[in-house]
């Protein structure tokens, strides 16, 4: 589920096969209508608008069709085209691309771009399995991500300052993910799982950032 930037549409995905393809639609709130945006291209992920709300960035995994980040323009009947190889995109209200992908040398990666697509700041790059989560505070002076290094049952999180472009890990044991920043970057909320006996539970947890 992704609201957009005016809070006016929300975007999410529907699996309604058995093989994994699912289709995204974006609904209106102010109109209750719900349109079909893409469909037929393996497992689809909506992950962030576009400032100016024309836009949608998915994420598609599929051993059939190209993965990665793709764009479409919702204000038109365009098709999508290919962003990014990565798997994790954030759009900051100040115009700033932050993009999660795996390098060459097996690493994860976070970069961040501006309006220029091949000029990019990489901020992180370190070994690991891969994140599932990337998002920035609402003043677009922190990133927040989880990161999954392969030890089982282990994922902590990390926030990236964007002033001093320093990398912090904040939690250190557990399985730790779905983290959120509160809007003045002062504090991260985010979910722990504990699966130490037969019945697994999660609890919520707040910190300073």
């Amino acid at each position: 589920l992704v609201w957009s930037p005016t809070g006016t549409q929300l975007a999410f995905s529907s699996i309604a096969t058995f093989d994994n393809f699912s289709t995204l639609y974006i609904y209106n709130v102010e109109t209750n209508e719900v349109r079909l945006v893409e469909k037929d291209h393996g497992f689809l992920l909506a992950e962030t608008w576009t400032p100016d709300e024309k836009g949608l960035l998915f994420y598609v995994a599929s051993s059939k069709f190209n993965g990665g980040i793709w764009i479409v323009n919702v204000s038109s009947k365009s098709p999508p085209t290919l962003l990014e190889s990565g798997n994790f995109a954030a759009w900051s209200i100040t115009g700033k691309l932050a993009i999660s992908r795996k390098n060459p040398n097996g690493n994860i990666e976070i970069s961040i771009r501006d309006d220029t697509p091949n000029e990019e700041t990489i901020l992180f790059s370190e070994p690991a399995i891969g994140i599932n989560t990337l998002v920035w505070s609402a003043n677009s002076s922190k990133l927040v991500f989880n990161l999954n290094r392969g030890e089982p049952g282990r994922r902590d999180i990390y926030v990236i300052d964007l002033k001093t472009q320093k990398t912090y890990q904040i939690t250190n044991a557990g399985a730790n993910d779905s983290p959120s920043l509160s809007p003045n970057g002062k504090m991260v909320a985010y979910r722990k799982g504990d699966f130490s006996n037969s019945r697994s539970s999660y609890s919520l947890h707040i910190m300073n950032s």
